[in-house]
């Protein structure tokens, strides 16, 4: 849902469905999706013009991936912060 609002151009919307989801995740501990969400939250920042928060939010991705042992998830985070 947030996906089809970023690309609506409907951003405000956007960001609150992924704030709730990652509140969800975040709750029952599902990390991958947490970092998943944050990507996406990295990417609709981004668009937004927001790139001192798109780099905050990928990194928390990057860093959520690295411990999870997910060098090929860490290694796309790692180029997008680049």
């Amino acid at each position: 849902l947030a996906f089809n609002k970023t690309l609506q151009n409907k951003f405000r919307e956007a960001e609150n469905v992924y704030q709730r989801a990652l509140q969800r995740a975040t709750a029952c501990d599902l990390k991958v999706t947490e970092a998943e969400i944050e990507t996406s939250l990295s990417n609709l920042r981004r668009f937004k013009g927001e790139f001192g928060l798109a780099l905050n939010s990928m990194e928390r991705a990057r860093q959520k991936y690295e411990e999870l042992c997910m060098p090929g998830q860490t290694a796309i985070c790692s180029l997008e912060i680049a």
